[in-house]
């Protein structure tokens, strides 16, 4: 009997495009969790308390990609002046331990709010990362 093919944190592929230009694949993504808002109420004489449900929320979602001297980093400038503005797609592939897609992708849309350069440590020596958080627009596709 074979194991069951279940993902590991790796074994994705996220794929980013800003305002219809193509960003290629990221490193990470985190956050986009799907939650609901909720409205409790009791019931007369001294009854329960019952859940009404309540809306639909999405997390903030944050995607980071190596800063790439000949890539990204040429770009930093237009995607500050995106926060607030820019339409942004993030699609999640599944892919099997071979890295073939496998699955049904997800997509999330959203608008661009926040773009966090790189850190600076003149002693450091780990990756260089830029990260863009995205506000999503609630639902996955």
């Amino acid at each position: 009997m074979s194991a069951p093919n279940i993902a590991r944190e790796d074994t994705f592929e996220v794929t980013v495009t800003i305002d219809g230009r193509d960003f290629g694949v990221w490193e990470g993504r985190s956050g986009g969790a799907g939650d609901s808002e909720e409205t409790k109420t009791r019931l007369g004489g001294m009854g329960p308390e019952v859940s009404l449900g309540g809306p639909q929320t999405m997390e903030n979602l944050t995607i980071k990609k190596l800063f790439d001297l000949d890539g990204i980093a040429n770009d930093l400038p237009w995607l500050f002046a995106r926060r607030g503005k820019a339409d942004v797609t993030v699609n999640n592939q599944p892919l099997d331990k071979d890295g073939n897609r496998r699955g049904r992708r997800w997509t999330y849309t959203g608008t661009l709010k926040a773009v966090t350069p790189p850190d600076y440590d003149h002693k450091g020596n780990d990756e260089s990362f830029i990260e863009c958080e995205i506000v999503p627009n609630g639902v996955i596709a």
